[in-house]
């Protein structure tokens, strides 16, 4: 007879099967797990981040409109019109806004949003 493997117990090789089994689970709930904390935290800093600049953003045009409508109120020799005019500046962007919501703006987000929820 020539030299033959012997041939394994199936009791071994199915507890060999169970603990690799729960090897795998184990690794694979440890990647959830790193890849779940990994978005969160990315979707933390884009939060503080978005926060950050829309203060800064909110700040930047506050006194841009206000110097705005101070100039304006010189050249027009008064400063009520020249506040109104830029409320009117706004209410046309925030028209404009309004309008292109369904169409533009809304589609663009929606897309945004998915996209970063798949990176």
């Amino acid at each position: 007879m020539e030299n033959q493997a012997p041939v394994p117990n199936i009791r071994t090789t199915t507890e060999n099967l169970t603990e690799h089994v729960g090897g795998y689970l184990d690794t694979y709930l440890q990647l959830v797990r790193v890849t779940a904390a990994q978005k969160a935290t990315r979707v933390a800093a884009e939060g503080i981040t978005a926060l950050v600049l829309s203060t800064a953003s909110l700040f930047f045009l506050l006194f841009l409109s206000i110097g705005a409508a101070v100039w304006l109120g010189e050249v027009l020799q008064d400063y009520k019109v020249g506040f109104f005019w830029v409320s009117g500046f706004y209410s046309v962007i925030a028209l404009l806004i309004f309008l292109l919501r369904k169409n533009i703006l809304l589609p663009r987000l929606r897309d945004y949003i998915v996209r970063n929820l798949y990176e």
